[in-house]
């Protein structure tokens, strides 16, 4: 079959890793054989492992809310000049359809921006909110 060695037999339950492979111990740093140097009392919060400020949430959503915002004004202005841009691709042609066709690129923009503004005032608002609370 294999030319491999078998393995040993497992440690005995009482047996903690003192076996012939295990690491002896090491002695303890002489730094930190003597007795504990800790103050006596309890160690003040500022002793303590340093904490970033948690914020609330209102500046993660009004930050949200203001990328979103814009990321909106500008997607907004893009259905707007979106059907100007096909109409000169497509070789320009009947204005007169092509206003019909524009109005509800325009609506759509329109609508685009309002709920962007809306979100972009509402982001400032909650920003302002949530540093005045600090």
């Amino acid at each position: 079959m294999t030319d491999r060695a078998p393995l040993p037999p497992p440690p005995p339950p009482g047996d903690r890793g003192q076996g012939p492979h295990s690491v002896p111990p090491r002695a303890p740093a002489p730094h930190l054989a003597g007795p504990a140097r800790h103050p006596a009392g309890p160690v003040p919060h500022a002793a303590g492992p340093a904490q970033a400020p948690r914020r609330g949430p209102f500046i993660g959503l009004g930050v949200t809310l203001l990328v979103l915002g814009v990321l909106g004004i500008g997607a907004s202005v893009l259905i707007f000049i979106l059907p100007f841009g096909l109409f000169l691709l497509g070789g320009g042609g009947n204005t007169e359809a092509f206003d019909g066709f524009a109005a509800g690129f325009q609506i759509t923009a329109l609508v685009v921006a309002v709920l962007s503004v809306c979100a972009i005032g509402g982001g400032i608002t909650l920003l302002v909110i949530g540093s005045r609370r600090r």
